[in-house]
Order: structure tokens, then sequence, then C-alpha cells
């Protein structure tokens, strides 16, 4: 008979497994942005750090589009570089905080020890009751939108950049925001040149439920 511990859900997908360290939520940073009038993104990217194993990050921003340019690591530290645009050319400034849903892995002893806790042959936690779990309703292509639940709230959390280019148009990117239960993508223009060849490549994110945090 295996050993270890496994908890299912009535229709039978594993909750939770003791050797699979679960992702949870660590911190929400808001981050302002601002474009200018008479512009359709920022010449800089913003950036997000963190300190963490594997951070993830889930965006949330219900009137721009973020997009994923590139991730870097240096001393436990992981730096995400996003570009913010809006769709059309408007002759008016417009602002917005956008939530940036910080993940990791679970860490050890940033529990306290009342409740259940589930650790793997290592040692290492993988379940703490007082986490905020991750909460992943789909993994989807950056060029599909996603519809969730009625009354629940969901953020794109990005897997793959979403970077494409064709030598005669140029360079476009995929760009997600969302409100409420829905995410919406758009296929956003990027000036540029000097490609040669053509690359598709729609990126992938997971939609994860936000409700509450």
């Amino acid at each position: 008979m295996p050993t270890g511990l496994t908890i299912t859900n009535d229709i039978g997908s594993v909750q939770i497994d003791e050797n699979w360290r679960n992702f949870g939520l660590r911190q929400v940073i808001p981050l302002t942005v601002t474009i200018p009038a008479n512009q359709t993104f920022v010449a800089n990217t913003y950036t997000v750090s963190a300190a963490g194993e594997a951070v993830l990050i889930a965006p949330k921003s219900s009137n721009l589009f973020v997009i994923p340019q590139r991730t870097t690591f240096s001393g436990g530290v992981w730096t995400y570089h996003l570009l913010v645009m809006r769709q059309f050319l408007l002759n008016f400034e417009e602002s917005e905080t956008v939530n940036i849903y910080v993940y990791d892995l679970l860490p050890n002893g940033v529990y306290g020890d009342v409740g259940l806790e589930v650790f793997n042959a290592s040692g290492q936690s993988v379940f703490h009751s007082d986490m905020d779990p991750m909460s992943a309703a789909a993994v989807l292509p950056g060029s599909s939108g996603f519809t969730g639940v009625s009354g629940r709230i969901y953020a794109p959390l990005f897997l793959t950049h979403t970077r494409h280019f064709n030598p005669t148009f140029g360079m476009y990117f995929w760009g997600l925001r969302s409100s409420s239960n829905t995410i919406t993508t758009t296929e956003l223009f990027l000036p540029g040149g000097g490609f040669s060849g053509t690359n598709d490549n729609a990126g992938l994110y997971a939609s994860v439920d936000v409700t509450g945090l």
C-alpha cells in the first residue's frame, strides 16, 4: 500500500499531495502606471521585484494591457520586466493601479503551529491550512480570453512571454487585462524592425482566482 497523504475533492481531483509543493500567495504589490496623452505605451518597462524560490506574478489591470517582457533572477530576487499599454492612441493621460499578485512555493516556518501542515520526505512544507493557495481555473494561450464563474475575480498569471514578430508588420504582443470574472486579450503592435523570418508565439498564461485576496 502506498505511503503518504493525498486529499481529493468530491470529483476525484487531487487537492493536497505530500509530493507536490503548493504555490501560495506571498504578497500583493500595487503598481501605479501612467500612460501619457497621445501614447499607446510607455518607452520604459515597469519592473516588479520579489524575493523567493520560484516567484510567479499575476497582474490585475482593468483598463490597461500588461505584457511580460523578461524575467531576471539575482541574489534570491526575481525581477519581472513589464510593458503596460493601452489599445488605442488617446489624447488624454490615463492612470491605473495594477495589483500584482505574487506567488511562490510554500516556504518553511512562515505560518503558525495551529492548523494542518503537510511536509514531503525532504522536510519541506508543501501545504499549510493558513496559506492562500494558488487556484488556477485554466491554462490558455495568450491569444485566448477567459470567462470564469460569475461573482469571482480572476487575474492572468504569466507562464511564458507572448512576443511574436513578422518581418513585414513588425513586433506584436498579446496583452492581457481582467475585469471581474473575465480576462481579455488583445494583439498590440510595437514599432520596430530588423527581424528575419517569422515567429508566431501566443505564449501561455493561467487564469487564477484572486477573489478576496
